[in-house]
């Protein structure tokens, strides 16, 4: 299946800024720095100042106004559970 958006996760504030809750972010920055041509056609990313644990709010509103389901798409988080 193809990938057809990112979400990138972390914490918003200074209180989170430089900690690993933030790996989502940087690497959704890092990924759209390398591939910017590509990656602005081909994959829709979402960049959302929530906390991580809102993120299952912030994906179904998400995935409710666009034209794909949560199989196509790819969320970077933590992991630290």
């Amino acid at each position: 299946m193809k990938i057809r958006a990112f979400l990138g996760l972390g914490n918003p504030g200074k209180d989170y800024e430089k900690t690993y809750h933030n790996i989502g972010k940087w690497t959704e920055e890092r990924l759209r720095q390398l591939h910017p041509e590509e990656l602005k056609a081909s994959v829709d990313f979402e960049k959302k100042e929530a906390f991580v644990n809102q993120s299952s709010i912030l994906a179904g509103s998400l995935l409710k106004n666009k034209p794909y389901d949560m199989e196509s798409m790819l969320v970077i988080h933590d992991d630290s559970d």
